[in-house]
Parts: C-alpha cells; sequence; structure tokens
C-alpha cells in the first residue's frame, strides 16, 4: 500500500527482474554456479556445501527499518543475546543481535552531545562493540582491548564532538570480527548536528531518510544461514538488506535519502539503478561533502558508508525501479552481480525542498597539505595477511602519534578496504590522482587499490593499554593478521 492507501499490483518479482552469474567463495574454496539465476540468489552444483535456491523465493521481504535508539535521559543499553531469525520462511537460522535477534538498532545521537552507554553480553563468547567511524578516545573505542565477557557489562560515556554522519558499531574481537558480524552483531549510528538540520534534506527516518543495511549471506541445503566462514573472506551468494532477502520499499515520489553501508564480511558492491537514474551523493563516512555530486553508480568496500539523495519527483504511483550491484573487477568472486532492493513509487506525502549548492567546508587534501605542518610521514603496504611484513601481536604496538599533529599516510598493496579508528582523514592522492569530487570528503575507510595518501590528525587519546587500530576491513584479512595498533598521545 501506498501513502495514499492507493493499492499498487505487483507483479512476481522472480519473473520481472534481470539475472546474472554469481559466485561464492569460502576462503579458498571456490564453487561455480549452475543453471539460471533468479531474483535474490542462485544455486550451487559443484563440490562443497550444497546450498538453498534462493532464486525459488518468489515473495520478496517489505524492508525492516531498524528501530531508533535514542537517549531520552536514561542514557542507551544495548544487549547482545542469541536467537533465531527466519530468513527464508519458516526456517529459523541461529543468529545473534543487539536488543533484537538479527542486527542492532539504529543509535542517533547529536553532536555536542554527552550519553551513557552500557553494553551486556549475554552470549557464551567475549565480544567488543567498536563504534566505527566515531571519534572518541581508546579507552571506549570499543577495539580488541574492550573486551566484554559473558554474562558482563561495559559502561560508557561517550562526547560527541564531530560533524553529522553516518556510523556503524560492530563487535571487534580479533580472530573472530568475521564471525561476529556473520552471526549479526551490527548496526548503525547516525550522529546530527545544526548543519545537517538546516539543508533541508530528507529527514524522516524510514519514511524518506533510509538506512540500508547491505550484506551477503549463504543459506545450505535446509534454508539455515552459513556461518562456519573461519578466518576466511567471505563471499556469499545471496543479498540480505537490513537483515531480509528480497527486500522491496516504498519511497514517495519526491527525493528520498538512501544511507548505504556496505556491512559485507568481504564483498565490494557497485550500486546503481536499472533505469539509469542518476543519483546525487551527499556525504561520505565523515559527513556531507560540499556540495551534491551527481553520480551514475557508488562503489563501496566493506566499512564504507555513503548518503545519496534519489529524486523520485514526478515519478508515476505504481513505478519501480531496482537497486542493483554491477560486476566488480577484483579477486577471488568480487566479480558477482545482484539485485539490491526493488523500490515502488508511492504518492508524495511530504515536503520536496531542492537540494542545497553548498553543504560544507571541507578543505581540498593537497591544499591542506601544503599549508600544514605535517609531524610525521608513515608508510604502509598490506600484503600477506600483514602489514609491513608483520601480523598484528596484541603485545606489539607499532608506532606512536602525537595527539592534534597531522600526519601522512601512504598505504599501498590493491584490493584491500583500509580503515583508521579514531578520526577521519582528507584524501590527498587515490592512485596517483586527486581524489574524484565524490571522494573529496572526510573519510575513515578507502580502497587502497593502487596506494592512496592519506591526511590526518587525532584530537583524542589513545594510551599504550588502549590503543587504536588500524586495519584491512576485509574481515578474513584482519582476523588473520593484517591489523595494526598505535598509541595516541600527547607531545
Amino acid at each position: 500500500m501506498g501513502e495514499s492507501g492507493d493499492q499498487i499490483e505487483r507483479p512476481d518479482a522472480a519473473t520481472t527482474a534481470a539475472w546474472s552469474r554469481r559466485s561464492f567463495t569460502i576462503g579458498a574454496l571456490a564453487l561455480g554456479a549452475a543453471g539460471g539465476a533468479g531474483w535474490w540468489g542462485y544455486r550451487l552444483a559443484t563440490a562443497g556445501p550444497e546450498t538453498f535456491d534462493t532464486s525459488a523465493i518468489t515473495i520478496a521481504g517489505t524492508l525492516p527499518i531498524p528501530p531508533l535508539l535514542e537517549d531520552t535521559g536514561e542514557g542507551l543499553h544495548l544487549v547482545a543475546a542469541a536467537s533465531t531469525t527466519e530468513f527464508i520462511d519458516g526456517v529459523p537460522s541461529a543468529t545473534w543481535g543487539f536488543s533484537q535477534p538479527f542486527l542492532g538498532p539504529t543509535i542517533r545521537v547529536r553532536s555536542g552531545q554527552s550519553v551513557p552507554i552500557t553494553v551486556t553480553n549475554e552470549l557464551d563468547e567475549a565480544i567488543t562493540s567498536h563504534w566505527h567511524g566515531l571519534h572518541i578516545p581508546g579507552n571506549i573505542d570499543g577495539g580488541p582491548f574492550n573486551l566484554i565477557a559473558p554474562g558482563e557489562s561495559w559502561d560508557l560515556t561517550m562526547e560527541i564532538a564531530q560533524p553529522a554522519s553516518t556510523n556503524w558499531y560492530h563487535s571487534h574481537v580479533h580472530g573472530r570480527t568475521g564471525q561476529h558480524v556473520i552471526h549479526g552483531l551490527a548496526g548503525m549510528f547516525l550522529i546530527d548536528d545544526d548543519n545537517g538540520d538546516s539543508l533541508g534534506l530528507p529527514n524522516s527516518y524510514g519514511v524518506d531518510d533510509i538506512p540500508l543495511i547491505v550484506q551477503d549471506r549463504t543459506f545450505l541445503a535446509d534454508g539455515t544461514m552459513y556461518t562456519d566462514i573461519g578466518r576466511n573472506v567471505f563471499l556469499g551468494e545471496t543479498v540480505v538488506v537490513n537483515g531480509v532477502i528480497g527486500a522491496e520499499l516504498d519511497l514517495q515520489a519526491k527525493r528520498n535519502r538512501l544511507r548505504l553501508l556496505n556491512g559485507a564480511n568481504g564483498r565490494v558492491f557497485e550500486f546503481f539503478f536499472d533505469d539509469g537514474s542518476t543519483m546525487q551523493k551527499v556525504a561520505s563516512e565523515g559527513g556531507f561533502l560540499n556540495a551534491p555530486v551527481e553520480v551514475e553508480s557508488v562503489r563501496m568496500s566493506p566499512g564504507e558508508r555513503c548518503e545519496i539523495v534519489l529524486d523520485l519527483t514526478g515519478r508515476a504511483v505504481g513505478d519501480q525501479l531496482i537497486l542493483r550491484s554491477r560486476n566488480v573487477n577484483g579477486d577471488g568472486g568480487m566479480e558477482d552481480a545482484f539485485d539490491i532492493l526493488r523500490i515502488w513509487v508511492t504518492e508524495a506525502m511530504l515536503e520536496n525542498p531542492a537540494l542545497p549548492s553548498v553543504m560544507n567546508d571541507v578543505p581540498v587534501g593537497s591544499e591542506l597539505l601544503a599549508a600544514v605542518d605535517v609531524a610525521a610521514e608513515r608508510s604502509f603496504t598490506l600484503r600477506g595477511n600483514a602489514i609491513n611484513g608483520e601480523e598484528f601481536d596484541h603485545d606489539r604496538i607499532n608506532h606512536a602519534t602525537q595527539r592534534g599533529a597531522w600526519e601522512l599516510w601512504t598505504v599501498n598493496g590493491g584490493a584491500h578496504p583500509f580503515h583508521v579508528h579514531g578520526t577521519s582523514f582528507l584524501v590527498v592522492s587515490q592512485n596517483g590522482r586527486d581524489p574524484a569530487p565524490e571522494d573529496a570528503g572526510w573519510r575513515d575507510t578507502i580502497n587502497v587499490g593502487n596506494g592512496v595518501e592519506l591526511l590526518m590528525r587525532f584530537e583524542h587519546e589513545a594510551p599504550p593499554e588502549a590503543t587504536y587500530m588500524y586495519h584491512c576491513h576485509l574481515m578474513g584479512h584482519e582476523d588473520a593478521g593484517m591489523m595494526g595498533q598505535f598509541a595516541v598521545v600527547d607531545a
């Protein structure tokens, strides 16, 4: 039903959507697809675990919108617990979640706010809750040192001191990060501020401001979700969005804001619309771009976020379009293609202001580099489950950074998404060139490719007993050792 109550006739998704060849990798095990693929998945026929034919699912799922979790005076409370989720109707899969069976609520705070948070662990093993993208001290960053033992709670108070942005949280236990996220320990974390409020962007959560946590999963022959991924780069054969297969969404015939999170363990997505509709990218990980940038697609590695505005103004009620992910040239099956989300157009009921021409004042990375004193230049090469030839060691601090000082980091190593805790950085160069306008915002996760230069500084302390991490965000790689740690200290 549309917002106005109009009935929309929706044909069987399995008979109307395009499909393409896909592949599936569990570590070094590559399985080829056999037969035709349907709307949401396909069937495997070679050696390895027999999987469920998700192309047979013809009833799509309404996109669930994670509930908002906001501080009303009693702080925020998250409970990590085991549960079950029916991704496939009638078949419960064992899942974990924060305060719900799978994934977690969307936390929403404001810049300048002081937020008490309690995370309780009701699972049978230790977890953490890493606040990915937040500028907070190392002792509450939620990295591998902030372990929450079974039956215990972690109490912290977070001072929000950064611009409006789309972030996320997930468990970050070294060697178990991938396992914890595949089970469901992840959720979005949104920050609002006065500047964001003034821009007139769509901001009715769940109506024209939509969180999209895009992940891939594999379902075994009995219909249950596959979770035995070990410390490998996992590529699933079926897309789940906000925890549902075959997601469908009603959007009004106006401008709509989509907050995209690549929450996959190892898959790169390149999102585009099947009818050729362009989109306006308005924000990267660290907040708003200086102005909207019209793009035909957005490529996102695991851990990356972006905000886009899709303009459906003037569309007829009942129209549909599909958000898809095209082939991505990469290693180990990353060339897969998927249909992500079917969108149905409904009657416009909310206001529809024009996009602002100016949203932020982000410096140009190369210009800022020329204007500041760089206290340290550091070089990192990601290769063979190691960084600079060293696998992660809890007992080794790789370097110390001076708080408040600018540093230039050069990162090489190919198709690895590189994430730095505790700050946002500017891209000075990417693949030897200036970053594209849509990539020129503040970032915290970036695909290394043929090399990137990143300018950053850290405003919070991360003492030797509570360090920040830098790592590949292919979770199998970080679990296997492609991670380092560093302290941030006063001079």
